[in-house]
């Protein structure tokens, strides 16, 4: 029987395959756990998209931060994440993959990031799941739908 943790394991290392296989050149799986000035990030990959979206967030680089909690991620690992992304350069996007769901305090947090000209996305447990099980061509469509809404 597949524990919890097995299965964040295996969302997790999926994940990590969507971006290293995608077709649509989103992004090309750069490392993961990077050391900056400021933490640690688990994933960095380089963001080749040319779709306005990617375009208009200006961000060459994309820090993902997977957080294998049952509570909602707390307000120090989203100002973490902020911190790392602004001490990476080329890099002003952050994503927060959370195997529980996102808070309206990360809600009202993102905003306060977005005047600082620091993007912090989050990825509950609910879309990881789907857009894992979604076709590896269709995945970059998908993934910049659920990072539109927010």
């Amino acid at each position: 029987m597949e524990t919890a943790s097995d299965s964040w394991r295996r969302s997790i290392r999926d994940l990590y395959e969507s971006f290293s296989r995608t077709d649509e050149e989103l992004v090309l799986f750069v490392d993961n756990n990077v050391n900056t000035r400021a933490g640690t990030m688990d994933i960095l990959v380089e963001n080749k998209n040319q779709h306005q979206f990617w375009e208009e967030l200006g961000s060459l680089y994309l820090a993902i931060e997977c957080k294998n909690h049952r509570r909602p991620p707390e307000p120090q690992h989203f100002n973490q994440l902020k911190e790392v992304v602004r001490s990476r350069l080329s890099c002003s996007v952050g994503i927060l993959v959370s195997m529980s769901s996102l808070t309206d305090s990360f809600r009202q947090r993102q905003g306060h990031a977005e005047d600082e000209g620091v993007h912090i996305f989050g990825i509950g447990v609910d879309d990881l799941g789907r857009m894992i099980e979604t076709r590896y061509d269709e995945r970059e469509e998908h993934l910049r739908s659920v990072l539109e809404r927010q």
